[in-house]
């Protein structure tokens, strides 16, 4: 297993990734009609759209198994890193490799100059929330709601970075 920068040639075998991954993690969390819409295809036209530029995969055997999307964040005009995104197929799950992605993620946006690091998730993901406090980030009293078909609660975690 190996995890490198992705590139545009990637955008097929991430959106495989995000389709998958999707289905399996809100998958009784979110409504079923709106988990519906989150295809393969339109996967494949986001990140085509969107670019790979932002993101380390995770490669086992010539296969994408996982990746991370990192950003920034503005809060009070103050500019986060931010996990954007962190995905893994199911299969591939409570292997380290997610721990891995994370840690890429973070050391990208540490070699940025952000001390902050911030990602959001949704309330209802207990298993979400308790790899990310594994990861060393701890939950902020900020929430906000996004429409998945039904309105979900999605809170703030913060990770400090020592300097």
């Amino acid at each position: 297993m190996r995890i490198r920068q992705a590139s545009p040639q990637d955008a097929q075998g991430l959106a495989e990734v995000h389709a998958l991954s999707w289905q399996a993690a809100y998958a009784g969390l979110i409504d079923p009609e709106f988990l519906k819409t989150r295809t393969l295809q339109r996967s494949l036209e986001t990140f085509k759209r969107n670019g790979c530029a932002e993101i380390w995969l995770a490669e086992q055997a010539d296969k994408i198994v996982g990746f991370c999307r990192i950003g920034r964040e503005e809060n009070n005009g103050e500019l986060l890193g931010e996990i954007v995104a962190l995905y893994l197929l199911p299969q591939f799950q409570r292997q380290g490799i997610g721990k891995q992605l994370m840690q890429a993620g973070i050391d990208q946006l540490r070699q940025r100059g952000y001390s902050i690091i911030v990602l959001w998730v949704l309330k209802s993901n207990v298993q979400a929330r308790q790899f990310y406090e594994h990861c060393g980030f701890t939950a902020e009293p900020v929430e906000k709601t996004l429409d998945m078909g039904t309105p979900q609660i999605v809170v703030r975690y913060r990770l400090t970075c020592e300097s």
